[in-house]
């Protein structure tokens, strides 16, 4: 007896769509987060930057007669007890540093929560609901990112 029908079969069908989605979802996955990682920490930078930020203060420790370097300090050894003139945009790094420990605590203490909470919620609810919580965060976050997107500071490029 052989069955015309092998392969038509509409539930290896339905598995094969499953596979298939599986599959698709996860490249976008990893598609998303190579793309969106390296870009969120240099976006954050930017929009703590001062507009004045190193280069002025190297402007006005030039204008006193001392060179700095990349990192705004003083060159010249006999210079160094006017150095401060070169590490004026200490407070833009204290702002930059500041939005890096947010930033960092923000995605530490969002991992812990979903961690922790998934799970319960998939118990409780099942995994239409664990899975719809993060996407319900995850669009209040883009909507907030978009409204607000006017007040971004936009460096070249």
């Amino acid at each position: 007896n052989i069955d015309n029908n092998a392969g038509t079969d509409p539930r290896s069908n339905s598995l094969l769509l499953k596979e298939l989605l599986t599959l698709a979802g996860l490249a976008f996955a990893c598609i998303g987060t190579g793309g969106i990682k390296p870009c969120v920490s240099a976006f954050g930078a930017d929009q703590v930057a001062e507009d004045d930020g190193p280069s002025t203060a190297i402007q006005k420790s030039k204008a006193h007669g001392m060179d700095c370097d990349d990192r705004g300090e003083a060159i010249h050894v006999e210079l160094r007890h006017n150095s401060s003139v070169c590490s004026e945009s200490s407070g833009q790094e204290h702002h930059v540093r500041s939005f890096f420990s947010f930033f960092y605590f923000g995605i530490n203490v969002g991992a812990v929560l979903s961690i922790a909470l998934v799970p319960i919620i998939r118990g409780h609810y099942g995994f239409g609901a664990a899975f719809l919580a993060p996407t319900i965060f995850l669009a209040l976050a883009m909507t907030v990112f978009v409204s607000e997107r006017k007040a971004y500071k936009h460096l070249g490029g």
